[in-house]
């Protein structure tokens, strides 16, 4: 999909996941500098990746502002 990531919703869980903790690792990077959130919790979003619920956002890592 030139270079593009995969539709999400159509994604199998693994790649969902493993997408999910690529924007965890760049919130990571990141965050010390752009200052969006209030309040993240890593380990209950890799709680929430681990229990592999079903459903097409199953694994979606939102961010609200």
């Amino acid at each position: 999909m030139s270079g593009r990531e995969p539709d999400f919703c159509s994604s199998a869980p693994e790649a969902r996941a493993a997408l999910a903790e690529r924007q965890l690792a760049a919130l990571a990077e990141r965050e010390s500098v752009v200052r969006a959130f209030v309040c993240h919790d890593t380990e209950a979003a890799r709680r929430g990746l681990a229990r592999h619920a079903p459903g097409p956002l199953s694994q979606a890592l939102i961010g609200v502002k």
